[in-house]
């Protein structure tokens, strides 16, 4: 009797799983959009996409409008590459021929201008002196149409300063964020994502970050002083100006995200 080959086992995807974990295009281009238009009683056409991995806030972006187009950028050819081949073939021909995903650095010169740029997921943070922080920025206004806006996350809370691990459960699977560690005379600290796939072990270590962890403030006056007329935050659909406080409701947080929007 023949005994049945296992079937080899497919390659762990950890895009796949981190888009699902950690990606959500829809609403936050959704909020960029309805945000512009209504600071500028104008449509944006042109979305930036700095540090954009698999680019999925660019594909979405163009579902918009027939009119829009979007960059992407970021210096890693590996999660360009999986995006070209895995995702953006489910858009429509004329929608992909709108999204433009481009192997650079985000500091580097002559990169598409646009009306909106975007940083996401702490992508920003590998910046650890406050000059390459200031030169990333003044890259960003620079890149910024006449009334354009600049949008990114960053968080805070108590447990930024010591090592921790978040879990989250969907459905075949379990996201897992980890703190490794916390320089606290540098702000530095060292993250990783894991993932355990329901039945299998869990994969650790997927991506990893070594960042510094940088407060509202520090950032807000980096703006400030490369250009950005204003400044906003906005905390769990809370916006504030310049002068406001954060809510209260912060003080029962022991994490809390946010963007920061500069306006040109």
């Amino acid at each position: 009797m023949r005994s049945r080959r296992k079937k080899p086992a497919k390659p762990f995807d950890k895009y796949y799983y981190y888009n699902k974990a950690l990606q959500d295009p829809v609403v936050d281009v959704a909020y960029f959009f309805a945000f512009y238009k209504a600071i500028r009683s104008k449509k944006p056409k042109v979305l930036r996409e700095d540090f954009c991995g698999t680019f999925l806030d660019c594909m979405e972006w163009v579902k918009l409008d027939p009119s829009f187009v979007a960059y992407g950028i970021d210096m890693d050819p590996e999660p360009l590459a999986y995006g070209r081949t895995n995702l953006l073939p489910k858009l429509k021909p004329d929608q992909q021929a709108r999204v433009f995903p481009l192997n650079n650095n985000v500091l580097d010169d002559s990169l598409p201008h646009a009306d909106i740029i975007v940083s996401k997921n702490f992508s920003h943070f590998l910046f650890k002196k406050r000059s390459e922080m200031k030169l990333y920025f003044e890259k960003v206004f620079a890149a910024l149409n006449p009334n354009g806006i600049f949008i990114q996350d960053s968080f805070g809370g108590m447990s930024c300063y010591f090592p921790h691990e978040e879990r989250k459960k969907f459905r075949n699977f379990e996201y897992f964020w980890q703190q490794n560690t916390y320089n606290p005379l540098t702000n530095e600290a060292i993250f990783h994502v894991h993932f355990k796939i329901k039945g299998k072990k869990k994969t650790r270590q997927v991506f990893t970050y070594d960042w510094r962890i940088w407060s509202v403030r520090e950032l807000r006056e980096i703006m400030k002083e490369v250009g950005f007329q204003n400044s906003y935050v906005n905390w769990e659909g809370i916006l504030r100006g310049e002068d406001s406080n954060f809510p209260d409701e912060t003080k029962s947080h022991d994490t809390w995200t946010f963007y920061i929007i500069g306006s040109k």
